[in-house]
C-alpha cells in the first residue's frame, strides 16, 4: 500500500512539473488584426488593453487597424486581411 501511494505521488509530481514547464514554454504569438471604424469610446477597452500589454500577456500580437467606412472593412474581410469574430456556443 505504501509503495502504491509513493508511486502515485511521483506520478502526480511528474504531471504537475510537466504542465508547469509546458506553460512556460511560449510559442510564437498569435497575430490578431481587428478593424475599427473610428477612434471613439466604444473601442477604448481594446486600445487600453493593447497599450497596457494585456494582449501580449495572453500571447497575442494584436493590431488595431483604423478602416473608415464599411466598404473597406468588408473588402478586407473578404480578402482575409482581417478575421470575423466567431462566438462559440
Amino acid at each position: 500500500m505504501r509503495k502504491a501511494f509513493l508511486t502515485l505521488q511521483i506520478c502526480f509530481c511528474a504531471l504537475v512539473s510537466f504542465f508547469a514547464v509546458a506553460q512556460t514554454v511560449s510559442a510564437a504569438p498569435l497575430e490578431v488584426r481587428s478593424a475599427i471604424p473610428s477612434f471613439n469610446v466604444q473601442y477604448l477597452p481594446a486600445m487600453i488593453a493593447e497599450e497596457k500589454g494585456f494582449f501580449k500577456q495572453e500571447n497575442l500580437d494584436s493590431k488595431l487597424i483604423l478602416m473608415r467606412g464599411g466598404n473597406e472593412a468588408v473588402l478586407a474581410l473578404n480578402g482575409g486581411y482581417i478575421l470575423a469574430a466567431r462566438l462559440r456556443a
